[in-house]
């Protein structure tokens, strides 16, 4: 488990860094939008599709370990 909470963390970080570079770099502000459009999309997409994932994820360690006496 906490190696997919630290990849998540390096994953957020590499997205912020290659939205940056993206932005910053010199282009046309129709593709801007789109780009930007895009990710929202896509966030709003992905985030049920992620939690659900986690709470499958979640309730099959639960159900094969006995969290009361410690695993």
């Amino acid at each position: 488990m906490l190696t997919l909470g630290l990849f998540a963390d390096m994953a957020e970080v590499a997205l912020g860094n290659a939205l940056a570079a993206v932005f910053q770099s010199p282009t046309d502000p129709p593709d801007i939008a789109v780009f930007t459009a895009a990710i929202f999309t896509g966030g709003a997409v992905a985030a049920p599709l992620v939690g659900l994932l986690g709470d499958h994820a979640a309730s099959t360690f639960l159900a094969n370990h006995d969290v009361r006496s410690g695993m």
